[in-house]
């Protein structure tokens, strides 16, 4: 199953100092474009500098990230070169993809009001109906699931992987791999939906009529 012909898909994940959009800053952003095949078309990820008001990281979030204050001083760049390098990814047939999208958004108008995006995908109500049996579904459980129980999945991850990371290394909280993460995740229900359609034929009916504005309306634009 392909998603629709009409737009491109943007991955996109932010590493913040924070959940408070009001007092938070981000400090990493990946995108990745893909065409409704879920193939890819190019890919950004960059550091953000912070500006001296709260370059003191808080120690809670360099844990969880992994990202320290002398990586961002040395790799971050300004939201002014940023914004300049990653514009041509928005247009008006931009859809936006990625877990609790609706935060990362947030951000994106704050920090980059000029990009502009025609909906949104979130993939966690897709993750909660598709894998209804799971404890949590935070990146990290619904990967483990994904990659103890398919093959297919582990192989497009480790492929995209070592296509999109240059060969270096990254781990979940990382912006891009996230990114990663969710294209494998949107792959694999595409799949599994296809699957379902060819069992149950009344389904590809049912499906081409509803499945686009059902996607495109689970999430505030």
């Amino acid at each position: 199953m392909a998603l629709n012909s009409n737009y491109k898909y943007l991955f996109l994940d932010f590493e913040t100092t924070g959940l408070d959009l009001g007092s938070d800053f981000p400090i990493q952003i990946a995108l990745i474009q893909t065409d409704h095949h879920l193939q890819i078309i190019k890919k950004y990820t960059s550091y953000i500098s912070l500006p001296e008001s709260i370059k003191r990281l808080r120690s809670n979030v360099s844990y969880m990230t992994g990202i320290d204050i002398e990586t961002i001083e040395s790799q971050g760049q300004s939201l002014d070169t940023i914004q300049s390098e990653i514009w041509d990814f928005f247009w008006i047939d931009t859809v936006l993809i990625g877990q609790n999208i609706s935060f990362d958004i947030g951000f994106l108008k704050k920090f980059f009001p000029w990009c502009m995006f025609a909906h949104s995908i979130d993939t966690y109500p897709l993750a909660a109906s598709s894998i209804p049996y799971l404890k949590s579904y935070s990146l990290e459980s619904i990967d483990h699931h994904l990659t103890e129980k398919y093959d297919s999945y582990k192989d497009q991850k480790s492929y995209l992987l070592s296509t999109l990371s240059e060969w270096k290394t990254l781990s979940a909280h990382d912006a891009l791999y996230d990114c990663i993460n969710w294209i494998c995740f949107i792959w694999r229900w595409c799949n599994q939906l296809q699957s379902f359609q060819k069992e149950f034929p009344i389904l590809s009916e049912i499906l081409s009529k509803t499945i686009w504005e059902w996607l495109i309306n689970i999430v505030e634009k």
